[in-house]
Order: C-alpha cells, then sequence, then structure tokens
C-alpha cells in the first residue's frame, strides 16, 4: 500500500476521479444532443421532467436553435454524479444506460457518499470521523470508471443515428 505525504491526498484523488467521471459524461452527452437531431428529439420527448415545459412558437420561430439551446442549459445545470438522474438522460437520447454491469453501479452507488464527505465535509463523515481511502478503493472505483467510460463507448460505436 503507497503512503501519501499528506494524508488528504487519497480524498482529493478520489474527488477528482468523481469530477473526470462528471466532466466525461457532461461533455459526451452534450456533445451528443448537440449533433444528433434524433438523440435530442428521444430526450425531449422522453423526458418525464420536461413534460410539462413550454416553449412559444415566436420564440422558435426567431431562433430556430431554441429548443437544442434550451435542452443544453438545462443539461448544463444538471449534477452528473447523479448517476441514477443522468443514466435516464442517457437512456432516453443515446438508447443505452451508463452502467456497464451490476457490480458497477454499486462500486459507483456506494463511493458517493465517501465522495460527499471528501468534497464538502473534508474528508470527514457526518460524525467528524476521517475517512480513510486505500489504493484498494481507488483502484476499485477508478476500474468502476473505467467500466462505464468503455460501456458509454461502445454505445456511441453501436449506435446508428437516425435524423428524426
Amino acid at each position: 500500500m503507497q503512503t501519501y505525504p499528506i494524508k488528504a491526498v487519497p480524498r482529493m484523488l478520489l474527488a477528482q476521479y468523481f469530477s473526470a467521471i462528471e466532466a466525461y459524461l457532461s461533455d459526451r452527452l452534450i456533445g451528443l444532443i448537440s449533433s444528433d437531431d434524433a438523440a435530442l428529439a428521444s430526450l425531449v420527448k422522453n423526458n418525464i421532467e420536461w413534460r410539462d415545459e413550454k416553449i412559444s412558437v415566436a420564440e422558435l420561430a426567431a431562433n430556430p436553435n431554441a429548443l437544442k439551446e434550451w435542452v443544453k442549459k438545462r443539461l448544463l445545470d444538471l449534477i452528473y454524479h447523479n448517476f441514477t438522474k443522468i443514466d435516464m438522460y442517457y437512456r432516453n437520447s443515446l438508447g443505452s444506460t451508463i452502467f456497464p454491469d451490476t457490480d458497477s453501479k454499486t462500486t459507483l452507488m456506494r463511493f458517493l457518499p465517501i465522495r460527499h464527505d471528501c468534497v464538502h465535509r473534508y474528508g470527514r463523515d457526518k460524525d467528524g470521523n476521517e475517512r480513510n481511502i486505500t489504493d484498494v478503493e481507488l483502484d476499485e472505483l477508478s476500474g468502476a470508471l473505467q467500466a462505464v467510460v468503455r460501456h458509454v463507448e461502445s454505445a456511441f460505436e453501436a449506435r446508428d443515428p437516425i435524423s428524426p
């Protein structure tokens, strides 16, 4: 097991792992919606959170990109470590889950509260106990995150974009 000169380094690494996957999921989803009208239409039609949202006809007439801009703004506002919600967005637009398997999903969900403690409580749980992150745990999280990226990339490669 590696020893770090500063005890916070493993916690900082864990937070950075999450930052990296959040940026990846955000960039890929926004890129998909920006470049694929069928994915955009599918996301809008199937997203239950947006069911009651309205865009005026005048706004659409004044700006043919109004819908795409409206969706992009909402995608930029998402919290991408809310994996369950982000999975729904990917299912609705890409037609694929972000989770390659149950084990990867379970691992990510198990590390979410640890991430929260590392980011918002300087590595302490709500009782004040310090979180000690091991190299084994970092490797486990890294493996799950890499599996997510490989799975999402496979879904992108397998898709057959069709215009709406």
